[in-house]
């Protein structure tokens, strides 16, 4: 019979980093204020050298509004381009005839693995999602990453369960 503690344990190998970090984020632009926020976050979610965060602004029709949305985003873009490593980031403008038709087209043509939406807290602490975001999670072709912005713009670490 043999003793069960001379037997060697199963070593587990750790994860590749691969499998740790997402290879596309999708983060769609609203709100030029919270941009920073956004894209702080998706830096975090996205592989460090083959990753690439997807910077969207839907254009509902309206191509001049969209510009300008644009305009105001892509210094931020620039910043949390040449910020940390140096992120991989791309600036996208889709004409859809909804938000939620815009961000999900984009994340089924570019094959996103998350995309990441914000809400905003309500008077009395509460989170509403809102019509956007339960469209896009009813129906989206990966995961969904739900942030609500702090008092505190910046971070230590991101947990997702």
């Amino acid at each position: 019979m043999t003793d069960k503690s001379e037997q060697p344990e199963a070593v587990q190998e750790p994860m590749p980093e691969d499998n740790y970090y997402a290879k596309i984020v999708l983060v769609p632009i609203g709100r030029p204020d919270t941009a920073v926020q956004m894209l702080e976050l998706a830096g975090e979610l996205v592989h460090p050298t083959e990753g690439l965060v997807i910077a969207l602004v839907v254009a509902l029709g309206d191509t001049e509004l969209a510009n300008k949305v644009t305009g105001e985003v892509e210094e931020t873009i620039e910043n949390f381009r040449r910020a940390g490593e140096g992120h991989n980031v791309e600036m996208v403008t889709e004409i859809a005839v909804s938000i939620s038709r815009g961000i999900l087209d984009v994340a089924r043509e570019r094959n996103v693995d998350v995309i990441m939406l914000g809400v905003h807290q309500a008077a009395r602490r509460q989170v509403k999602l809102g019509t956007v975001v339960e469209n896009v999670i009813a129906t989206a072709p990966c995961g969904v990453l739900i942030y609500r912005g702090s008092t505190s713009p910046s971070f230590n670490r991101v947990v997702i369960p």
